[in-house]
């Protein structure tokens, strides 16, 4: 395994162990996260740590949009609304939304993570505690 794969890997147990500090900690040695992995680190933060959410779900944004140039002014308004319809724990809704923007512009890992949430899996490596 190459060190970019290690050090991927542990960024992926990190995530399992859903304890933001090792998250945080092994995030630091990749280069870049993609956006599906921005949006499981997003929805712990919002399990684990609320109040650092909000600015973390507005860089997301920002990187969503970065990430699809065609993306218009509404879509990115939808974007905005479905972070913080889960950011208030209104899932549902906020997956909804944000689905429908991540499909018409191919942005694939992410539906798939929101796909795992909605199923009631985490979308960080585990599943929702009953």
């Amino acid at each position: 395994m190459t060190a970019a794969g290690a050090a991927y890997h542990r960024f992926q147990r990190a995530l399992a162990t859903q304890n933001l500090l090792l998250v945080r900690a092994a995030a630091t040695d990749l280069p870049s996260l993609t956006l599906a992995d921005q949006l499981r680190v997003l929805l712990l933060m919002r399990d684990r740590e609320r109040a650092t959410y909000d600015r973390a779900a507005a860089r997301f944004l920002a990187n969503v949009v970065r990430a699809a140039p065609e993306i218009v002014l509404a879509e990115a308004q939808v974007v905005a609304a479905g972070l913080v319809a889960i950011g208030e724990g209104c899932d549902a809704a906020g997956i909804a939304g944000i689905g429908v923007v991540a499909g018409r512009h191919g942005i694939r890992d992410v539906e798939r993570v929101l796909s795992a949430h909605a199923r009631g899996e985490t979308g960080y490596g585990g599943v929702t505690p009953a």
